[in-house]
């Protein structure tokens, strides 16, 4: 299943609320505007990457992923005329081989700092869209020297170019799993949120987080788990009744995201309003309904690292309003890179 067919008519149905096609944001600030984005083949990169272009902004995708930067490319050449009209003539470009020219591939890894210092010296972006990351809960408790080496130092390198470049706006895509984080994912995606408010501390530009729960049917995730398990006709896996998720189209979080760059919350983590939490059981016999089926339901116990629920922040942040009212901000303490090495041998050990 692709993000594509997750149409806004089968979001409601499965949310039980009404979801936005898309946020408004002032298109003509990114008008013009050089933006990079890292980890543009994902989810939550590929549709930056559509609104920023049906904006008039000059892209930069980034990935290290060669096979799914390509078809991200050829997914949003094919996507302009068919569906992103309106927003072109909304941005003031009706000409779609122009938008076309503005977006370029770059394969680079956020692990390899040289090779990241000489794009971002290449390319010089205005704005920095930090997207790239490991996410799956379950396989990072496995492995979680990668997940430092990618969610942690890969976003210290992102950092460090940025700054010598002189990047005039960062931002990094968190998740809200760093609050009160359990899991190798929430506590390197907390450093990396600090590492950034300590950046933001050394800069005069705009450096922030943005924190928000499960982009729903973003790749690997549940709901596409649960349409290729209906389309074999295998039972579904329910994990612990119970539990509760935050969800976002990925049109919603990435329009958030958008917005949050014309926030004065330097320093800061933005947390999205993503609405009341989905009972994930709710959300697979409402997926069952959608199909008209009844089939074999497993229950089994959450992944290590898992919680019940989520929460938005921890015990000790505060939430404050912005100017944007399905924005909020907290604040994390910034950390220093040379702390780096005793937190890697906490998370490690």
């Amino acid at each position: 299943m692709s993000l594509k067919i997750l149409d806004d008519q089968y979001a409601t149905f499965l949310l039980n609320r009404k979801v936005q096609s898309r946020a408004a944001y002032e298109w003509s600030y990114y008008l013009g505007k050089k933006v990079l984005i890292t980890g543009a083949a994902g989810s939550i990169g590929s549709q930056l990457a559509m609104q920023l272009a049906a904006a008039g902004a000059q892209v930069i995708l980034l990935d290290r992923d060669e096979n799914a930067l390509q078809e991200t490319m050829l997914r949003l050449e094919a996507s302009y005329r068919a569906e992103l009209r309106t927003a072109a003539v909304q941005s003031n470009s009706d000409d779609y081989d122009c938008v076309l020219r503005n977006l370029h591939t770059v394969l680079v890894d956020i692990r390899d700092q040289k090779s990241l210092v000489k794009m971002f010296r290449e390319f010089r972006p205005q704005i920095v869209l930090h997207a790239a990351a490991l996410k799956h809960v379950n396989l990072l408790q496995q492995f979680p020297a990668e997940a430092w080496q990618t969610n942690v130092i890969g976003t210290y390198n992102v950092l460090r170019a940025a700054m010598l470049v002189g990047v005039e706006t960062l931002v990094n895509i968190s998740t809200d799993k760093a609050a009160a984080p359990v899991s190798v994912l929430g506590k390197t995606k907390l450093i990396a949120e600090r590492l950034v408010a300590w950046a933001a501390s050394r800069s005069e530009h705009k450096y922030l987080s943005v924190r928000f729960g499960n982009v729903l049917g973003s790749r690997g995730s549940l709901l596409p788990t649960l349409e290729h398990r209906i389309a074999l006709g295998l039972p579904l896996v329910l994990r612990d009744p119970h539990a509760t998720r935050y969800f976002m189209t990925v049109s919603e979080a990435c329009g958030l995201v958008l917005d949050s760059v014309l926030l004065d919350i330097a320093g800061k983590t933005a947390v999205l309003d993503m609405g009341e939490p989905v009972r994930i059981a709710d959300l697979v016999h409402r997926v069952t309904l959608w199909h008209g089926i009844n089939p074999k339901i497993i229950t089994t116990e959450l992944y290590a690292g898992e919680k019940l629920h989520e929460q938005v922040v921890g015990q000790a942040e505060k939430l404050y309003p912005t100017s944007c009212p399905k924005i909020f901000y907290t604040i994390v303490d910034p950390l220093a890179p040379k702390m780096l090495g005793q937190y890697r041998s906490d998370l490690l050990n």
